[in-house]
């Protein structure tokens, strides 16, 4: 009776790699990668802001020496404010990539994630749905074979005693 079974005669590799497709949905790399931007881009905001406060505290003790010394053009103080300037730019870039990360990357991934998670959850709504339609249609197939043979059975003696 199990030669005629319909879940034997689907493809057992299909099934396999379909079930183990989707539970990539079910492991955590995507939340794992999502998570990791999201604390990435705090890290970056705080250092952004780190570094602005830095810039800020020095600026102003820069000011109180220019305003210790002789008014004449150093190479040390143009090359120290230039420093702060690139220092200063450096912590709007941070800034800009923890924006960038949390806005763009973090919640596309989050997005994503919740979106495949939703698809995942069909598909094997469907997949039960069709197993319990595959089961019932076995059942059926098993009564209508029993009852042929039963009635073949039933047949043939008759046929046999005729001959």
């Amino acid at each position: 009776m199990d030669i005629y079974n319909l879940r034997k005669s689907a493809v057992p590799s299909k099934s396999s790699y379909t079930v183990g497709h989707f539970q990539i949905f079910r492991t955590p790399p995507i939340p794992n990668v999502a998570d990791f931007t999201q604390q990435l881009s705090s890290i970056h905001e705080q250092h952004a802001e780190e570094l602005q406060m830095l810039v800020e505290t020095f600026r102003k003790r820069n000011a109180e020496l220019r305003r210790e010394r002789p008014p004449y053009q150093s190479t040390l103080f143009t090359s120290w404010e230039v420093l702060l300037q690139e220092i200063e730019v450096d912590s709007q870039v941070h800034g800009d990539i923890a924006r960038s990360l949390g806005r763009q990357v973090g919640m596309m991934l989050l997005e994503k994630t919740f979106h495949r998670k939703i698809q995942s959850r069909k598909i094997f709504l469907h997949r039960e749905s069709f197993e319990t339609i595959l089961s019932k249609a076995e059942e059926l197939l098993n009564k209508v074979r029993s009852l042929c043979l039963y009635h073949f059975h039933r047949i043939i003696p008759i046929k046999n005693s005729t001959m």
